[in-house]
């Protein structure tokens, strides 16, 4: 059986909504911490990369039965490597 932890890495596709959800936590990190480039990431145009407890935190207050879906695609497979 395959098993995964917390801080493995993960790539995923944000949606529209998933996008804005996003950038307005960046919003509201970049008033606490100032210094640091708060942006979405991507990884390779369209893919997100992130640590699984990470992508929890972010969406994990947004997910409720029957509310929409941020997130199209997901994998722990990096996408670049895809079919090697």
């Amino acid at each position: 059986m395959k098993t995964y932890n917390m801080n493995d890495t993960v790539y995923f596709k944000l949606t529209e909504k998933g996008k804005e959800i996003w950038e307005e936590d960046n919003k509201r990190m970049k008033i606490l911490v100032p210094s640091i480039d708060w942006k979405i990431k991507y990884y390779d145009g369209e893919w997100v990369k992130n640590q699984l407890w990470g992508l929890f935190q972010m969406f994990g207050e947004h997910v409720v039965c029957g509310a929409d879906c941020y997130i199209t695609d997901i994998t722990f497979d990096d996408p670049l490597k895809a079919g090697e």
